[in-house]
Protein backbone atom coordinates (compact mmCIF):
# COMPACT_ATOMS: atom_id res chain seq x y z
CA UNK A 1 0.00 0.00 0.00
CA UNK A 2 0.86 3.67 -0.74
CA UNK A 3 0.95 5.23 2.49
CA UNK A 4 2.17 8.95 2.57
CA UNK A 5 4.18 10.24 6.00
CA UNK A 6 1.22 11.97 7.25
CA UNK A 7 -0.98 8.68 7.46
CA UNK A 8 1.89 6.67 8.68
CA UNK A 9 2.90 9.60 11.36
CA UNK A 10 -1.24 9.41 11.97
CA UNK A 11 -1.42 6.17 13.04
CA UNK A 12 0.86 6.11 15.73
CA UNK A 13 -1.44 8.59 17.14
CA UNK A 14 -4.18 6.64 16.85
CA UNK A 15 -2.53 3.83 18.64
CA UNK A 16 -2.74 6.09 21.64
CA UNK A 17 -5.87 6.50 21.73
CA UNK A 18 -8.31 4.66 24.49
CA UNK A 19 -10.41 1.95 23.32
CA UNK A 20 -13.61 3.27 23.40
CA UNK A 21 -11.99 6.86 21.55
CA UNK A 22 -10.38 4.66 18.90
CA UNK A 23 -13.75 2.78 18.13
CA UNK A 24 -15.80 5.62 18.18
CA UNK A 25 -13.49 7.49 15.69
CA UNK A 26 -13.31 4.84 13.40
CA UNK A 27 -16.71 4.38 12.96
CA UNK A 28 -17.19 8.20 12.45
CA UNK A 29 -14.45 7.54 9.94
CA UNK A 30 -16.98 5.04 8.08
CA UNK A 31 -19.99 6.79 8.37
CA UNK A 32 -17.86 10.15 7.04
CA UNK A 33 -16.11 8.08 3.86
CA UNK A 34 -19.32 6.46 2.90
CA UNK A 35 -21.31 10.00 2.50
CA UNK A 36 -23.93 8.72 5.89
CA UNK A 37 -22.40 11.69 8.32
CA UNK A 38 -20.78 14.83 8.47
CA UNK A 39 -17.68 15.74 10.13
CA UNK A 40 -19.84 17.47 12.81
CA UNK A 41 -19.75 14.12 13.86
CA UNK A 42 -16.14 14.79 14.66
CA UNK A 43 -17.50 16.99 18.20
CA UNK A 44 -19.44 13.41 20.08
CA UNK A 45 -18.82 13.81 23.92
CA UNK A 46 -16.84 10.26 23.24
CA UNK A 47 -14.33 12.50 21.54
CA UNK A 48 -14.38 15.51 23.75
CA UNK A 49 -11.30 14.06 26.18
CA UNK A 50 -9.22 14.16 23.02
CA UNK A 51 -6.75 17.39 22.04
CA UNK A 52 -8.26 18.84 18.93
CA UNK A 53 -5.54 19.14 17.08
CA UNK A 54 -4.51 15.26 17.99
CA UNK A 55 -8.10 14.40 16.85
CA UNK A 56 -8.08 15.80 13.76
CA UNK A 57 -4.43 14.16 12.54
CA UNK A 58 -5.80 11.04 13.40
CA UNK A 59 -9.20 11.24 11.62
CA UNK A 60 -7.06 12.29 8.39
CA UNK A 61 -5.08 9.57 9.17
CA UNK A 62 -7.72 7.02 9.54
CA UNK A 63 -9.60 8.09 6.19
CA UNK A 64 -6.59 8.19 4.18
CA UNK A 65 -5.79 4.46 5.38
CA UNK A 66 -9.48 3.34 5.00
CA UNK A 67 -9.52 4.94 1.19
CA UNK A 68 -5.59 3.46 0.36
CA UNK A 69 -7.18 0.10 1.46
CA UNK A 70 -10.02 0.29 -0.66
CA UNK A 71 -8.36 1.27 -3.84
CA UNK A 72 -6.51 -1.70 -3.90
CA UNK A 73 -9.34 -4.04 -2.04
CA UNK A 74 -6.81 -4.75 0.69
CA UNK A 75 -6.77 -8.27 1.74
CA UNK A 76 -7.38 -7.87 6.38
CA UNK A 77 -3.94 -10.09 6.32
CA UNK A 78 -2.11 -6.94 4.98
CA UNK A 79 -4.02 -4.10 6.64
CA UNK A 80 -3.81 -6.56 10.20
CA UNK A 81 0.08 -6.46 9.30
CA UNK A 82 0.17 -3.05 8.98
CA UNK A 83 -1.65 -1.62 12.01
CA UNK A 84 0.32 -3.86 13.91
CA UNK A 85 3.65 -2.04 12.95
CA UNK A 86 2.07 0.97 14.23
CA UNK A 87 1.08 -0.93 17.29
CA UNK A 88 -3.00 -1.12 16.60
CA UNK A 89 -3.31 -4.74 17.58
CA UNK A 90 -5.61 -6.69 19.80
CA UNK A 91 -8.86 -5.59 20.53
CA UNK A 92 -7.90 -2.20 17.93
CA UNK A 93 -7.17 -4.32 15.27
CA UNK A 94 -10.15 -7.04 15.46
CA UNK A 95 -12.37 -4.06 15.88
CA UNK A 96 -10.53 -2.28 12.18
CA UNK A 97 -10.80 -5.69 10.54
CA UNK A 98 -14.48 -6.42 11.63
CA UNK A 99 -15.55 -2.89 10.85
CA UNK A 100 -13.39 -2.69 7.10
CA UNK A 101 -14.70 -6.25 5.93
CA UNK A 102 -18.28 -5.13 7.02
CA UNK A 103 -18.48 -2.31 5.00
CA UNK A 104 -15.61 -3.23 2.57
CA UNK A 105 -18.75 -3.98 -0.23
CA UNK A 106 -19.81 -0.15 0.10
CA UNK A 107 -16.57 1.13 0.30
CA UNK A 108 -15.76 -0.51 -3.23
CA UNK A 109 -19.18 0.53 -4.51
CA UNK A 110 -18.38 4.16 -3.70
CA UNK A 111 -14.61 4.29 -5.07
CA UNK A 112 -15.83 2.81 -8.09
CA UNK A 113 -18.87 5.03 -9.05
CA UNK A 114 -16.81 8.66 -8.10
CA UNK A 115 -14.59 10.62 -10.70
CA UNK A 116 -12.24 10.95 -9.00
CA UNK A 117 -10.25 10.64 -12.25
CA UNK A 118 -9.54 12.91 -15.08
CA UNK A 119 -11.89 12.30 -18.31
CA UNK A 120 -10.39 9.71 -20.38
CA UNK A 121 -9.75 10.74 -24.18
CA UNK A 122 -11.88 8.02 -26.34
CA UNK A 123 -11.75 9.60 -29.63
CA UNK A 124 -9.91 12.00 -31.93
CA UNK A 125 -11.92 14.15 -35.15
CA UNK A 126 -9.80 16.66 -36.89
CA UNK A 127 -10.59 18.97 -40.65
CA UNK A 128 -7.96 20.20 -42.19
CA UNK A 129 -9.14 24.45 -43.53
CA UNK A 130 -7.56 26.80 -45.27
CA UNK A 131 -7.78 30.58 -43.94
CA UNK A 132 -7.74 32.72 -46.41
CA UNK A 133 -7.01 36.76 -45.78
CA UNK A 134 -6.01 39.73 -47.99
CA UNK A 135 -5.88 43.10 -48.05
CA UNK A 136 -4.81 45.45 -50.76
CA UNK A 137 -0.52 44.87 -49.81
CA UNK A 138 -0.84 40.82 -49.77
CA UNK A 139 -2.61 37.56 -50.13
CA UNK A 140 -2.55 34.89 -46.85
CA UNK A 141 -3.24 31.15 -47.21
CA UNK A 142 -2.76 29.13 -45.01
CA UNK A 143 -3.56 25.93 -43.30
CA UNK A 144 -5.50 25.93 -40.09
CA UNK A 145 -6.37 22.65 -38.01
CA UNK A 146 -9.29 22.30 -35.89
CA UNK A 147 -9.13 18.73 -33.37
CA UNK A 148 -12.28 17.77 -31.44
CA UNK A 149 -11.27 15.47 -28.72
CA UNK A 150 -13.67 12.62 -27.45
CA UNK A 151 -13.85 12.21 -23.56
CA UNK A 152 -15.69 9.90 -21.03
CA UNK A 153 -15.12 10.71 -17.42
CA UNK A 154 -16.85 8.16 -14.97
CA UNK A 155 -20.29 8.95 -13.71
CA UNK A 156 -22.55 7.58 -11.03
CA UNK A 157 -24.92 4.66 -10.74
CA UNK A 158 -28.17 5.79 -11.77
CA UNK A 159 -30.53 5.08 -8.52
CA UNK A 160 -32.87 2.64 -9.88
CA UNK A 161 -29.50 0.58 -10.09
CA UNK A 162 -27.96 0.98 -6.95
CA UNK A 163 -29.28 -2.36 -5.97
CA UNK A 164 -28.25 -4.37 -8.47
CA UNK A 165 -24.98 -6.91 -8.33
CA UNK A 166 -24.00 -5.67 -11.24
CA UNK A 167 -23.15 -2.02 -10.83
CA UNK A 168 -20.28 -1.83 -13.08
CA UNK A 169 -22.91 -2.36 -15.87
CA UNK A 170 -25.09 0.31 -14.78
CA UNK A 171 -22.68 2.84 -14.28
CA UNK A 172 -23.43 6.21 -16.00
CA UNK A 173 -20.17 7.64 -18.25
CA UNK A 174 -20.31 11.40 -18.77
CA UNK A 175 -19.25 12.03 -22.68
CA UNK A 176 -17.81 15.43 -23.39
CA UNK A 177 -15.87 16.75 -26.06
CA UNK A 178 -12.15 19.16 -25.77
CA UNK A 179 -12.11 21.33 -29.13
CA UNK A 180 -8.93 23.81 -29.96
CA UNK A 181 -7.72 24.89 -33.41
CA UNK A 182 -4.00 25.21 -34.32
CA UNK A 183 -1.21 25.77 -37.05
CA UNK A 184 0.44 23.27 -38.59
CA UNK A 185 3.76 24.16 -36.46
CA UNK A 186 1.18 23.67 -33.17
CA UNK A 187 0.48 20.77 -34.01
CA UNK A 188 3.92 19.11 -34.41
CA UNK A 189 4.73 20.68 -31.40
CA UNK A 190 1.96 19.21 -29.37
CA UNK A 191 2.72 15.97 -31.26
CA UNK A 192 6.46 16.37 -29.92
CA UNK A 193 5.35 16.70 -26.37
CA UNK A 194 3.28 14.09 -26.36
CA UNK A 195 6.61 11.51 -27.45
CA UNK A 196 8.08 13.58 -24.88
CA UNK A 197 5.68 12.50 -22.06
CA UNK A 198 5.12 8.84 -23.54
CA UNK A 199 8.98 8.24 -23.48
CA UNK A 200 9.26 10.03 -19.91
CA UNK A 201 6.42 7.30 -18.97
CA UNK A 202 8.69 4.38 -20.53
CA UNK A 203 11.58 5.21 -18.53
CA UNK A 204 10.33 4.98 -15.55
CA UNK A 205 7.81 2.10 -16.09
CA UNK A 206 11.36 0.27 -16.99
CA UNK A 207 13.51 1.69 -13.90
Amino acid sequence: MDLSEDIINGLTLVSDLDFSGYCELLDISFEIILQKKDESLLDSQILAHIDKLTLKRCYASLVGFILEAGKINAEPILLRGILSEHSISGEKGDYFIDKYELENPNLITLLATTGFNFPHIVGVDWRLTYYLKSNSLEKENRPVYFIKLKTQTPGEVPINSKNNNNNDDNIDNKAGNVQFSCSVWELLDLQNKLKDALNQFDRIANE
